[in-house]
């Protein structure tokens, strides 16, 4: 971690003049269009969720911001203390930023903790859990995937624990969405129902006939 005057960077051995950095304040925050529409497939896997939202594997927090955007109140949980120093400084450099703050509406928080210990002991139980867990293809991508997630998997490596996050996850809130690559096998147990978007596709999990 580097800690420059306006932000921390993450750098590796290939870092010239700059290194990577989580920034919110990139995200297109018009109402209404873009990635924040609510016909967009992420937001459709949510529903109509009116309580908590909890990403029990935030990384550096994209999809984290974009749901709190929305308007969900997100709980974004990383067991990376490195990941989250870097999610933790974004989240407070996007409140001094008024657009973003706005945007934001104090619907974000970010905790550095393991989500299989965590979210059973939330109360009350988050309404929806958000999942994006690294994992290792069984064929080699055709290419490879851009710097910050590279870097990403190095520092985390592949959630082995997945599955077992998965079913935690199912008996805990009612509507469990899982983001996959395109093409990719589930997660375990066949979902609900799956959307799909032009790279990943969202396998939703509802539990008792939820909607």
């Amino acid at each position: 971690l580097v800690l420059l005057e306006d932000a921390i960077e993450l750098w590796d051995h290939d870092c010239v003049r700059r290194g990577n950095r989580v920034d919110f304040t990139t995200i297109d925050t018009r109402v209404g269009g873009g990635n924040l529409s609510k016909s967009q497939p992420l937001a459709r896997s949510m529903g109509s969720a009116n309580g908590l939202v909890v990403d029990a594997t935030a990384g550096f927090g994209h999809d984290a911001a974009l749901l709190a955007c929305m308007g969900y109140d997100v709980l974004a949980i990383e067991r990376s203390p490195l990941v989250q120093v870097l999610l933790q400084e974004a989240l407070e450099r996007a409140i001094i930023d008024p657009r973003m703050n706005e945007a934001l509406g104090g619907r974000l928080r970010v905790v550095q903790a393991d989500a299989l210990e965590t979210i059973p002991g939330l109360d009350p139980p988050p309404t929806v859990i958000y999942m994006d867990p690294m994992f290792n293809p069984k064929k080699p991508p055709k290419a490879l995937p851009r710097k910050p997630a590279q870097i990403l998997r190095r520092i985390v490596g592949h959630d082995s624990d997945a599955e077992e996050l998965l079913t935690m996850a199912i008996n805990v809130a009612k509507r469990v969405v899982v983001k996959r690559a395109d093409g990719a096998e589930f997660l375990g147990m066949e979902p609900t129902h799956s959307i799909s978007g032009k790279q990943v596709r969202y396998d939703v999990y509802l539990r008792d006939g939820s909607g």
